[in-house]
């Protein structure tokens, strides 16, 4: 199996809609300098609505060996009430099979990815305003549950929102870490192993608010995360305006690197 290049995705978290996704290619000038814009736009070879129970939302999709796309996302009835939702389409959009996911309150799928000869799945548990947990899923190849599990976050709350694999059986993922504010957010990268056990993990936060949509291997043990930050609201400024931002980190953080954080992070403004 592999995985698309580039991706765009939505996420709902409290209240805040944004896109992310890290630009695989750049479109170069033609030798004429003819205006990118000129250029006609590819044709749409197919598109496809998916609908499960009325609120249903697809966030990321893994392209299978055979052509064929195993998709996560979430559906419910409405909002309070959906759960994790797992299909797997064709190369030309058509359903093949679907897979319902149960947990025992609100909860959703971000990402996906190979994991051995099944799929490991990366979301949330629970509202974004009310402790809400980052889980893991993995489902072996008859689509089976073989464990789910919560992954630890290092501040009150949690949310995963993008997977990579890195070797064989470990992965690197990115997700938000909240605070006691709603919008008291920090980026968050970490690394599971095969059983979802969390490795090591770290937490980035230039501004208040620091949201994190994707990451993507450089090829050379490094990582780029991607998303936006925001300062915090004030009287004068009761919306400030969200920044690009993307940043880079290794694969393995050193353990005394870990350690030398932790000791100066009251030190230093803004980290969380």
């Amino acid at each position: 199996m592999r995985r698309g290049l580039s991706r765009r995705q939505l996420l709902a978290s409290g209240g805040t809609l944004f896109a992310g996704g890290l630009l695989a290619s750049a479109t170069e000038a033609s030798a004429t300098g003819a205006d990118s814009a000129a250029v006609d736009p590819p044709p749409v070879r197919w598109a496809e609505t998916y609908d499960q129970a009325g609120t249903d939302t697809v966030q990321d999709a893994l392209r299978t060996n055979d052509g064929n796309y195993v998709i996560a996302g979430q559906s419910g009835a409405d909002r309070e009430s959906v759960q994790p939702w797992v299909f797997s389409i064709d190369a030309r959009g058509g359903r093949r099979w679907q897979r319902p996911v149960e947990t025992d309150e609100v909860a959703g799928f971000n990402t996906v990815v190979e994991a051995g000869d099944g799929y490991l799945f990366g979301g949330y548990r629970g509202r974004a305003a009310d402790g809400q947990e980052a889980i893991a899923v993995r489902l072996d190849a008859d689509r089976e549950v073989q464990w789910q599990r919560t992954v630890e976050s290092p501040r009150q709350g949690g949310n995963v929102v993008s997977l990579v694999p890195a070797d064989e059986d470990r992965y690197v993922g990115v997700g938000l870490a909240r605070g006691e504010e709603l919008l008291d957010v920090s980026a968050w990268a970490f690394e599971l192993d095969g059983e979802g056990a969390r490795q090591w993990g770290e937490t980035f936060a230039p501004r208040y608010t620091n949201y994190v949509a994707t990451v993507e291997p450089t090829g050379d043990g490094e990582y780029v995360l991607g998303g936006a930050v925001r300062a915090e609201p004030t009287e004068d400024d009761q919306r400030p305006p969200f920044i690009g931002w993307l940043l880079t980190v290794d694969e393995r953080p050193p353990v005394e690197l870990l350690l030398r954080r932790a000791r100066d992070r009251r030190r230093l403004p803004g980290r969380r």
